[in-house]
Formats: C-alpha cells, structure tokens, sequence
C-alpha cells in the first residue's frame, strides 16, 4: 500500500475531477442513495449519499466529497480513493452475472502476483483452517453464500459491484487457498487499480472476522 501522503493527494486529485460534475446523477448511477443530513453535523452540506461498503456505511458528503463513517470521523484514504475514483469512472451498465479472475479482466494480469499476496493470502490465512466460519463473515457484511469450493459467497463491495470470494481449505495434500472474482462489468464501475485496491480492503474486512473469532491468523 501507497504511504498516506499519496492517498491525501489521489483524494485531493480526485476531488478536482469531479469539479463541476452532476454529482447527483453519478451517485445514481453507482447507486448510492440520498440519505438526511441529521447525521452530518456540517451547515456546510447539501446534500449526502450513502455508500456502504461490506456491511458499513459511509456517507458522501456534498460538495465537500468528504467520506464519513457512520458515527462520525473520516473513512479511511484508500476508501476514499476507491470511492471518488468510482463515482467519477461508473458508466451506466447492467451487471453480467457472470465471474471473472482477475486474471482474465483486461489490463489486470500484471497486478495478479501482488494480488496474491494482499488479497488471496490474507483470505486463505484467515479461513483455510475452518472454510465453515466464512459463513458467519458472510452473514456480518450482508453476502450470500455460494457453492464454490470449500466455502464461498457473494458480497458487495459497493453496490454495483458484486465479488465472489471462494475459499480452499488445507488437507495433508495441499495448502489453504483462496480467490476473489468479479462480476465481469466491473471495469465498466471502477478503474484497474481501484479493483485491486477494492478486493484487498475487502479481504481485511473480512479476515477482521476471522480474527475476531480467534480463527484466522496473519
């Protein structure tokens, strides 16, 4: 990951692209709703949408474009970046229902080693040793399961876009293994390295569950 002084820059950056943008009708388009303004505490604000993320909520404050967690303070930077990058990327397009490694999106074959560290790995150490507790994880972040594998779901990242999260647990033969896929429209939702940046925020995400649990180690 980038230091945070990179971050406040892409934010910044990303902030300004937005300038003058039909803010409204972006956030639509990423399906973000309108929410009230009690929870903002900014005289500041016109307007604010909410932006969940794997069982979080967020709100995307206007005009500042700041990122709020509930409850008040800043969402993280990488949030941030994800977020602004996506709203300022989405096209309108529908969904394909069908999953893609990262592998066969276009432009992403050179990212799948770090891929594999930061996203796979960290998943694997979580769950390989009891794929089952994926289930609760699932049940936390509002996914459903799925049939792949040891254990998988489906979550949400964002509301347009969906990932598959499969789990392979470890036996005498082969270690623990995991993968992430994509609906394949999600290049049409979010830029190459906003997808990579997505799936590992996702996966800490959910490996705070292992841990929380005293299963996932790493």
């Amino acid at each position: 990951m980038y230091r945070r002084a990179h971050y406040m820059k892409v934010v910044e950056a990303a902030k300004a692209a937005l300038s003058g943008a039909d803010v409204e009708r972006k956030a639509a388009v990423c399906g973000f709703r309108a929410a009230g303004l009690a929870h903002a505490g900014h005289e500041s604000v016109c307007a604010a949408y909410e932006v969940p993320f794997m069982g979080m909520t967020n709100y995307l404050l206007y005009p500042s474009l700041e990122l709020e967690r509930e409850g008040g303070g800043a969402a993280s930077r990488v949030l941030q970046c994800v977020v602004l990058h996506h709203l300022h990327h989405a096209r309108e397009a529908a969904l394909e229902g069908r999953y893609v490694s990262f592998a066969e999106i276009p432009g992403l074959a050179p990212y799948v080693p770090a891929v594999k560290r930061r996203v796979f790995d960290v998943l694997a150490r979580a769950y390989g040793g009891a794929p089952v507790r994926l289930g609760e994880a699932l049940a936390a972040v509002g996914g459903r399961a799925h049939g792949a594998g040891d254990a998988s779901g489906v979550v949400w990242l964002l509301p347009r876009v969906p990932a598959m999260v499969v789990i392979y647990g470890a036996d005498e033969e082969e270690r623990a293994a995991a993968s992430m896929l994509f609906d394949a429209s999600v290049t049409e939702f979010l830029p190459l390295e906003d997808i990579v940046a997505a799936a590992e925020l996702a996966a800490h995400r959910l490996r705070y569950f292992a841990v929380k649990t005293g299963e996932g180690h790493g």
